[in-house]
């Protein structure tokens, strides 16, 4: 993320989030977009630390609302202590990343930017983390 508004926005979700929320940072790839997209994908997941369930964001992907979303990071969370999320580039995941994936998931059918992605991410995070807790964040359900 470039712009400074994104990342305090992030920021703010991430350091709420306990255990906090690392953000591994991969850079621009310069080329065509399918040299580009696989080589962006090859790094990420090069990245990902060994035994963690990977969650890849894609468009095609599954659609939960934040209480489903919640049911399946506790899922998830049995498999793994460790999740990482995978969130392509401009020009989207390689299929590498999607094969490598326990789970495809997405946040709609609108296209996003990718780093405004990290941030509805964090927050979703957080969300199912108060979900959990019994704070009154998440209102779904309520008058």
């Amino acid at each position: 993320m470039r712009d400074k508004s994104e990342i305090d926005l992030f920021n703010r979700y991430a350091k709420r989030i306990r255990p906090s929320l690392e953000l591994i940072e991969i850079h621009e790839v310069k080329g065509q977009a399918d040299e580009v997209k696989l080589k962006e994908t090859q790094a990420l997941l090069k990245a990902i630390p060994e035994k963690s369930l990977i969650i890849s964001l894609d468009e095609g992907g599954k659609n939960y609302n934040s209480l489903e979303f919640t049911y399946h990071i506790q899922k998830w969370l049995e498999f793994s202590k460790s999740i990482s999320f995978v969130i392509g580039g401009a020009e989207g995941l390689h299929i590498s990343a999607l094969q490598a994936s326990y789970e495809v998931i997405s946040l709609g059918k609108a296209t996003w930017p990718h780093m405004i992605v990290r941030i509805l991410l964090a927050e979703q995070i957080y969300r199912v983390q108060t979900i959990l807790n019994g704070h009154p964040y998440h209102r779904q359900g309520r008058p």
